[in-house]
């Protein structure tokens, strides 16, 4: 090859390299290969995020990576590193669940047993201490906002449900009749609170309790809901009742009869719901065959279906309704001695995008040492 030969492939391979990179802006080689260790927020390059941005989501996750509590919003993923835990304030369990954050994404809750129920806010960063830890919170550290911001939940050895505005410090609460307290629901319209027992239970009739948001006008009905699935309840979207799952029936109890179920929906024969959740008007329901199927309230009927075969390709996959025909899903992967997390957010027909790559890492194995 001689000297111009030379030149003029030289020319060709920079201009070729030079086209490449302008085509594909984000490929950058020491990135693919660092990905596990990097930092979460760094993972996926979308720009420069804060607070105010993440903050301006529909809705958000509260995830922890390395002592740091981060939000992330599926449709943008970009976690965002929101505070950093200090003494004790850490959880022990680290699920996609451990969090509650309030509607208007003010407050993020939460409970440790070292500190008790605490509340981040979200605009000053600092962490306020709710209620302090107790036997019974350890054991039951249940709690929900309703969509006016109020954070509930049971303490007192279960006689007491508690209802405080973050914001204000306002608290009030209402007290509780045996055999209830575990877990309880308030409705959309905040007008009433579904009791859940939990104690003294016949294996085929647990037990259930509408009250006001006083605690007032107290009416009991039972079910025949197995006692391992009475949690599985959540309120109708318009606030006239319950839906719970019974074998394969979705059933109906509405707040003025509820001694008269009404069948909503039924899967086919030798199947059976395993798990609710509800998200807007969409009722979502997963089966023993595999399945979730989408329960529209207001037209009544199924409108959508969808196997978890759409996460085949995850390692131990945890599903999680999210919104409007989407589905969170929580991957966990081997790592050496230890293990993390990995969450996904995904349509119905599978098409999914990394949320975030990497968190709630925990040692699964350890190794035994000789003592001297």
């Amino acid at each position: 090859m001689n000297k111009t030969t030379k030149l003029v492939y030289l020319r060709f391979v920079l201009i070729s390299c030079l086209f490449l990179t302008a085509c594909n802006p984000s490929i950058n080689l020491d990135q693919l290969k660092n990905l596990g260790s990097q930092k979460p927020e760094d993972t996926i390059s979308q720009g420069n995020i804060n607070s105010e941005d993440i903050l301006k989501a529909d809705r958000l996750v509260a995830l922890v990576y390395q002592n740091k509590l981060y939000l992330a919003d599926p449709d943008y993923p970009k976690p965002y590193p929101i505070y950093e835990f200090k003494h004790q304030e850490q959880p022990v369990r680290q699920k996609l669940d451990t969090f509650e954050i309030s509607p208007d994404k003010q407050w993020v809750v939460w409970y440790t047993p070292g500190k008790g129920v605490l509340a981040l806010d979200t605009s000053t960063k600092k962490v306020q201490v709710v209620n302090q830890p107790s036997d019974f919170l350890n054991t039951n550290p249940y709690f929900e906002f309703d969509q006016g911001n109020n954070l509930y939940f049971i303490t007192n050895n279960g006689n007491t449900l508690v209802k405080t505005n973050l914001t204000s410090g306002e608290r009030s609460s209402v007290a509780i009749p045996y055999p209830y307290g575990n877990v309880f629901k308030v409705s959309p319209d905040q007008q009433h609170i579904l009791f859940i027992s939990g104690y003294g239970q016949t294996e085929g009739e647990p037990q259930f309790m509408f009250t006001d948001n006083s605690g007032n006008f107290l009416v009991q009905f039972t079910t025949k809901t197995n006692l391992a699935d009475r949690h599985q309840v959540i309120w109708t979207p318009d606030s006239r009742g319950v839906a719970m799952i019974n074998g394969q029936n979705l059933e109906y109890y509405s707040v003025n009869d509820p001694n008269s179920a009404q069948v909503l929906f039924s899967v086919g024969e030798g199947d059976r719901i395993l798990n609710i959740n509800r998200v807007g008007n969409d009722i979502y329901l997963f089966t023993s065959q595999g399945y979730w199927h989408v329960y529209d309230y207001a037209q009544g009927k199924e409108v959508a279906r969808t196997p978890i075969a759409i996460a085949k390709e995850l390692n131990s996959p945890v599903f999680y309704p999210w919104k409007e025909k989407q589905l969170l899903i929580e991957e966990t992967l081997p790592e050496g001695e230890a293990q993390f997390n990995r969450l996904w957010v995904s349509d119905l027909k599978g098409n999914k995008k990394m949320v975030m790559d990497k968190y709630h890492e925990v040692i699964v194995k350890t190794q035994l040492q000789d003592l001297d």
